[in-house]
This record gives C-alpha cells, sequence and structure tokens, in this order.
C-alpha cells in the first residue's frame, strides 16, 4: 500500500488567504515543506480521501489517471474536505467519457453535496448521483465495509456531524486517516480496539499554539495522547508509524518547529507530497 500526502493544511491552507500573519509570511519567505494545501490522500493510484479546493493540482502533481480511480471517500460535510464546485464539472457538457465513480461517506456528506449542487444550478428534478455519474454509499458511523479489494473501517470522528475517520486496509498492510478529529468517544475506541494498522496519520489543526486543544481538532499534547491510546488498544502496531498532520497557520508551527516538537515523542510530520510505502 501507497500513501501519498496531497495536502497537509487546514480550511484556509499555508500561507493563508488574506493573511499576513508571521507565519504565512515566514511560510512565503521559506517555501518548501512551509506551503500546505488543503488536507487529501491517494491511496496507491485508485482512492482518494477527501476532494478539496486544491485536488485539481494536487492530482496533476501526483499525476494521477483519472482512468484508475475507482472511489472517493469522504471524511465529512466541510467545504475543504468536500469540494462540490469541482464535482459539478463530471456534469454533462464539460467532461468527456467520464468513468463511474464510486463515492463513500455519511448521509450528511451526500445531503451536503445535494444541497450545494441545487445552489450550483443543478436541476431541481435531477438526481444527484446520475448528475454526476457516481455511486453514492452510505457509511454508518463505527461499521464496516468493503469495495473492491478495500475494506474500510469507519471510526465515528469526534467532530461534526457526519464525520468519520478510515481505516482501510489492502494487501495485509492498513492505514488509519484520523484528521478532523478530537480525542474519539468511547463507542469509537470499542469499534477500533485491535485493528494494529501499520501507521496512523492523525489531526495536528492547533500544532503548538493550542497544545491542549481537544474541541474538533487536536494540538501538540493531545496528538501524543491520542496515539499513546492508540497503542495501549492495540489500534496502532508496536512498530507502527504515526504522522501529524493537517495544520492551521494559527497553529503558529512552521514544519521545522513541529519537527523539534514531535520528533523526540517518535511521531513524523506530513507534508504535501509525502509518500509512505507499507
Amino acid at each position: 500500500m501507497k500513501i501519498t500526502i496531497l495536502g497537509s493544511a487546514a480550511a484556509e491552507a499555508v500561507p493563508s488567504l488574506w493573511c499576513n500573519c508571521t507565519y504565512c509570511r515566514q511560510a512565503v519567505e521559506r517555501g518548501g515543506k512551509d506551503f500546505r494545501r488543503r488536507t487529501a490522500y491517494l491511496i496507491d493510484r485508485d482512492t482518494l480521501v477527501d476532494f478539496g479546493p486544491d485536488i485539481a493540482d494536487q492530482c496533476r502533481d501526483a499525476a494521477l489517471d483519472w482512468n484508475l480511480l475507482e472511489r472517493v471517500l469522504i471524511t465529512h460535510p466541510h467545504s475543504d474536505h468536500c469540494n462540490v464546485t469541482d464535482m459539478l464539472w463530471r456534469q454533462p457538457g464539460y467532461a468527456q467519457n467520464v468513468r463511474p465513480l464510486e463515492m463513500l461517506g455519511t448521509a450528511e456528506v451526500l445531503a451536503y453535496i445535494t444541497q450545494r449542487l441545487d445552489a450550483l444550478g443543478k436541476p431541481e428534478d435531477a438526481d444527484t448521483c446520475e448528475y454526476l455519474k457516481l455511486t453514492y454509499r452510505t457509511i454508518e458511523p463505527n461499521s464496516t465495509l468493503t469495495s473492491g479489494d478495500l475494506e474500510i473501517l469507519a471510526p465515528k470522528a469526534n467532530h461534526c456531524p457526519g464525520a468519520l475517520n478510515f481505516i482501510l486496509r489492502r494487501g495485509g498492510k492498513s492505514v488509519l486517516i484520523a484528521n478532523d478529529t478530537a480525542i474519539w468517544e468511547d463507542a469509537s475506541w470499542q469499534f477500533a480496539a485491535g485493528a494494529g494498522v501499520d501507521l496512523a496519520i492523525i489531526d495536528s489543526t492547533a500544532a503548538l499554539r493550542y497544545p491542549d486543544n481537544n474541541g474538533g481538532h487536536m494540538g501538540v499534547d493531545v496528538v501524543c495522547r491520542f496515539r499513546d491510546r492508540l497503542l495501549q488498544n492495540g489500534i496502532l502496531k508496536p512498530d507502527g508509524m504515526a504522522i501529524a498532520n493537517h495544520f492551521s497557520h494559527n497553529g503558529n508551527s512552521l514544519h521545522a518547529d513541529l519537527e523539534a516538537f514531535y520528533t523526540p515523542h517518535g511521531i513524523a510530520v506530513g507534508y504535501d507530497g509525502m509518500t509512505i510505502e507499507l
């Protein structure tokens, strides 16, 4: 299994649009890993996790062959992870020879997509899935399903209504994608117990500025506690890898600052274009 971090930022990206804070200005000066687009992931060559406002450039940079893409998993119904405007170009009259595509998420995600398509001009009598040539599969929180050869476990995220995290298994390897969450509620810990993933990617939105933040997102100290509990509950293998990802510029943390904190804790720092082979 190959995981590519297509983006590593929170909703406003880094540097943030319109922002002149110290950290955005330093990101402009430094570039490289301090340039962060909105969080999304490519699993092997056939699966996207999230579909944000930077997805077109991200997929071009990753040389994604659309003929190989089979599914898109959406973690939750927020615009930085569910970019309905760019889904619209699947409609008749724009893209040609569009392949069928499976999209998976909660009922709240489908309602979000439909509501925004209606506002963008979708005919009221047109079915959302037929209009976009999608097969939509509704995922219930704390449930398991398969798509092709991909096994999907969906712990309920502690973020907003309709939010999920994902454990993805294929070929004897597995990854937990846990961005846009605070510490899980008990039911999610019970559901995922013993999963034994090889890699955990963990929300670190609040970064160093708010280390104890646990309100829908996590600060650095909470990330460490979350990783430790993953280990204690057998969700992350003892020799598994942890990566912090999904950073806000309001966390006041450049890449080097984050590495200085996380490296002694055995946690890597995500960046745009980072690839992990399991």
